[in-house]
């Protein structure tokens, strides 16, 4: 299971992350962030639920993606 983990996450694609958080339109920064989180192990359900904490917190900017991250001890 963790190498077919592995090859999607590297098929997930930059303007997939922007296709999935529309409001960060505009904010290339913060879906870099997120896309390099997409190649850890931690894949696209890391980077979901990175997004859904840091919006809760209501701070989804870069600095709140990357505070979240750690607060979250992902693999950065």
């Amino acid at each position: 299971i963790k190498k077919a983990e592995a090859d999607a996450a590297y098929k997930i694609q930059e303007e997939d992350i922007a296709k999935l958080f529309p409001m960060l339109n505009g904010r290339q920064k913060e879906i870099d962030f997120l896309f390099r989180i997409a190649q850890t192990p931690q894949a696209l359900r890391g980077v979901v639920n990175l997004f859904s904490n840091a919006y809760d917190n209501e701070d989804y900017s870069y600095e709140g993606l990357v505070a979240m991250a750690k607060y979250m001890d992902m693999e950065v």
